[in-house]
């Protein structure tokens, strides 16, 4: 990351709490039932429970919550078509910003998942090594995004902005203030709850769907 990027990235993450987001379409009531046109979407879009996820790429939890959680979560509720899991950037600090700048340099929305887990299971490999930016961009070249291509997501102020935008209005609208956080039913969820627990918490918003 150059100079500009990461005085880029430091004064948006600065700015977090001044950057406001909005829902589309959606009055403060009807939050949860709602999402953002350009929300990344896992399942079918019209699932009767939304499970809206706030997660950071470095943050340990929310790696456990994607290779412990989820996978049973997408077995029993999202693959049944069940449940929808909304995924919303939340990032902790600057790597995980950076992170989530270049997932989604990924437009389709399989390749974009298929991305996120590479990067929670491989998360210590690249978030804590000494160059971030260099492991970011051999991982996205198995993806097909050149070094050109990344080079520019890195400078795309329209999608940090939008990145903290998003994350901001979790904050506002849900109280957002660790990861991981799931919003269930209007209800947060923080920490990375037991399967179990999840499954208890959605049963019963789709016993009321």
């Amino acid at each position: 990351m150059n100079r500009r990027q990461i005085m880029m990235a430091g004064a948006a993450l600065a700015a977090y709490g001044s950057v406001g987001g909005r829902l589309l379409g959606a009055s403060p009531a009807l939050a949860a039932e709602e999402i953002f046109e350009d929300d990344r979407i896992l399942g079918d879009e019209a699932a009767p429970v939304t499970i809206i996820e706030y997660a950071s790429l470095t943050c340990p939890h929310c790696a456990a919550f994607h290779g412990g959680t989820l996978p049973q979560l997408k077995k029993t509720w999202i693959e049944e078509g069940r449940a929808r899991l909304v995924y919303r950037d939340y990032p902790l600090d600057r790597v995980a910003l950076t992170g989530s700048m270049i997932a989604h340099c990924f437009e389709q929305d399989q390749a974009y998942f298929a991305f996120l887990e590479m990067l929670y299971a491989q998360q210590r490999e690249w978030a804590l090594a000494e160059s971030p930016v260099e492991e970011l961009a051999k991982r996205a070249k198995l993806g097909g995004i050149d070094r050109d291509r990344f080079n520019a997501c890195l400078q795309d102020e329209e999608k940090l902005n939008r990145i903290l935008e998003k994350a901001k209005d979790g904050q506002d609208s849900y109280k957002v203030s660790s990861t991981p956080s799931l919003v269930i039913g209007g209800e947060l969820y923080s920490g990375n709850r037991s399967f179990e627990e999840l499954e208890r918490i959605l049963e019963e918003v789709e016993g009321r769907s």
